[in-house]
């Protein structure tokens, strides 16, 4: 009897169990979004209209599942870009337990950014940026 609640208990848990990684990813990628403080330059916040961000997932599924911030403004999780506004088009990324790796693309200004985070001590920590302008 103990044997069969044991197992009944461990298909339970296998079936209550939520990826963590998907469920912290719209938090990485926000974290990574506001970790170069470098990247701030090519968004050219001063100009009221560039204040409106879209993001777009190029050949990969939008794994946000939330709304996220760039700099404090609000993204737009769609295709809809006016002319004035910034397009994010994230390019790549990879998550591990102690990893995170963002690549994305700032389309009207062409500049491409890579991103890394490390998970030091219970929280995640901006390690480095990289940006190419194209």
């Amino acid at each position: 009897m103990k044997l069969h609640i044991l197992i009944l208990l461990l298909f339970i848990n296998c079936f209550n169990k939520v990826n963590s990684a998907q469920e912290d990813i719209s938090s990485l990628i926000e974290m990574s979004l506001n970790s170069c403080n470098d990247a701030k330059q090519y968004y050219h916040f001063e100009i009221k209209n560039r204040r409106n961000i879209s993001i777009i997932f190029k050949k990969i599924n939008n794994p946000l599942t939330r709304k996220i911030k760039c700099f404090g403004i609000l993204i737009n999780e769609n295709n809809d870009l006016n002319k004035n506004g910034n397009l994010i088009e994230v390019l790549d990324y990879k998550t591990s337990s102690n990893n995170f790796f963002l690549l994305y693309k700032i389309v009207n200004q062409g500049a491409v950014v890579e991103t890394n985070m490390e998970y030091i001590n219970g929280e995640w920590k901006f390690s480095n940026c990289n940006i190419v302008e194209i």
